[in-house]
């Protein structure tokens, strides 16, 4: 059993490149012939709430999506902090093109998964990111049944999505300016650590930093295949470990 996870891709027709990534990720010979497909959040860099007209806005990523489906594929989407509140989305999305409802499965929060009898946790990044508050108040904020609401019910989804995306190049352009690359590195592997050693895993699978690492701590392995744009990996659980593969092909 092979499991391949994806994560922070960050996919919109402004940005291209994102296209031309996932396009590789989709037909590295890895990822076809993998049993299950994680795609571990901010997969989009902005999908928000029950909008179903997002299918036909995102036509070929959905297609894609169908494709790796009818192909046999279970597919496990795990909400990032850039995609969210996406059930409706998907379940029209299996129930329009007739999918195997089985073959998808839809996570809010973290998760664990057996594989070739080892425990791998799976998480967008919430876990290993717990000192950083202003991503904390953010996502009080977005599961608040309130904000779940009006994104799925009231606000329209034009707005959502010239609103949403004028905060995510905002967001962008503030997280550039304070990045601190190396200490933020440092307190991610610090709070992996933590979480490896309360979990009691073997690997943890996580995104959301953007940072790319492989590190083997005292209590397990801590992986993140980083910005995708930039570091072009996914990761692949299996019988022989837990890796970075490149998009290009190789192994890390």
């Amino acid at each position: 059993m092979s499991v391949v996870s994806f994560s922070d891709l960050h996919y919109s027709h402004k940005y291209p490149e994102s296209k031309k990534v996932w396009k590789l990720f989709y037909n590295h010979p890895r990822v076809k012939s993998a049993k299950t497909i994680v795609l571990l959040g901010d997969i989009f860099d902005l999908m928000i709430g029950g909008k179903t007209q997002y299918i036909d806005y995102y036509q070929d990523f959905f297609e894609d999506l169908k494709s790796i489906i009818e192909n046999g594929q279970k597919v496990i989407y795990v909400e990032g902090n850039h995609d969210f509140h996406l059930e409706r989305v998907f379940s029209t999305f299996i129930k329009r093109y007739k999918l195997n409802k089985n073959l998808f499965d839809y996570k809010k929060d973290e998760f664990i998964l057996t594989v070739e009898g080892v425990e791998v946790l799976f998480c967008h990044g919430d876990l290993v990111d717990s000192t950083n508050e202003s991503f904390k108040k953010w996502k009080s904020i977005y599961r608040n049944k309130l904000f779940q609401f009006f994104t799925n019910r009231i606000l329209p989804f034009f707005i959502i999505k010239n609103v949403g995306e004028k905060a995510s190049d905002d967001s962008k352009e503030r997280n550039s300016r304070a990045f601190d690359y190396e200490k933020s590195k440092d307190l991610y592997r610090a709070g992996a650590t933590l979480v490896l050693k309360d979990t009691e895993v073997k690997y943890l699978v996580a995104g959301h930093t953007h940072i790319i690492d492989n590190y083997n701590s005292e209590h397990g392995l801590y992986i993140n295949n980083g910005f995708p744009l930039k570091d072009e990996t996914f990761i692949e659980v299996d019988s022989s470990g837990c890796r970075l593969v490149s998009l290009m092909g190789s192994c890390e």
